[in-house]
């Protein structure tokens, strides 16, 4: 890559909308496919992941890390169904979002549909970052719960810590937060999560 090409941000080099754009559902579906995070909310482009210092829409490697964290503790738990990551559309009501972890339990209404899936998918787990830790504690927040999401984990890879809401008569209720080395019960799975499985020897300050 050119120094050039390196000093432009990455939405330029890639011929994709700039951040906040507004652009039409159709605008959106019609992106070339690309390995990071693009998502569409209220008719407004957003990259929930992109490292403003670097002008990069790669996460960091301790989200990574985390992100695959989760991935085998859900593999390891879920009574049926698919667990799918990020880049996984989305559509709920007028939002296109990329949750980082989500399962969809077999008797789902969230349903496939070409290259998304349209509904609300029983379990979202966000890892959160200093770029997107808005747009998950509130807009995503927000949605998820108006679409009634059953379950939602924030992880904070930083602080080591999750936050676990439960949908309950149209709205969300705080389960509580834990620290790694702490355990808590999911009210979706009824199982015990040990949090020391979400972190471990995660890479730090990466």
């Amino acid at each position: 890559m050119s120094d050039q090409a390196q000093k432009q941000p990455f939405w330029e080099n890639l011929n994709l909308p700039t951040p906040g754009a507004l652009i039409s559902a159709e605008a959106y579906a019609a992106l070339p496919e690309v390995n990071f995070h693009i998502e569409w909310h209220n008719g407004v482009v957003v990259y929930p992941n992109w490292n403003e210092a670097s002008m990069s829409p790669a996460p960091s490697l301790l989200h990574q890390s985390t992100v695959m964290r989760v991935i085998q503790l859900l593999l390891a738990i879920v009574p049926d169904g698919e667990v799918f990551t990020a880049p996984t559309d989305v559509r709920l009501g007028t939002a296109t979002v990329q949750p980082d972890v989500l399962w969809v339990a077999a008797e789902s209404s969230c349903m496939p549909a070409d290259s998304q899936f349209i509904g609300p998918p029983n379990l979202i787990v966000e890892v959160l970052s200093p770029s997107n830790t808005k747009n998950d504690r509130v807009t995503k927040f927000d949605l998820y719960e108006t679409q009634a999401v059953q379950e939602y984990w924030m992880v904070n890879p930083d602080e080591e810590y999750v936050e676990v809401y439960t949908h309950q008569e149209g709205i969300f209720h705080r389960v509580g937060a834990y620290k790694s080395g702490q355990s808590f019960t999911s009210p979706l799975l009824a199982k015990v999560i040990d949090t020391t499985a979400l972190f471990g020897d995660t890479p730090k300050g990466t």
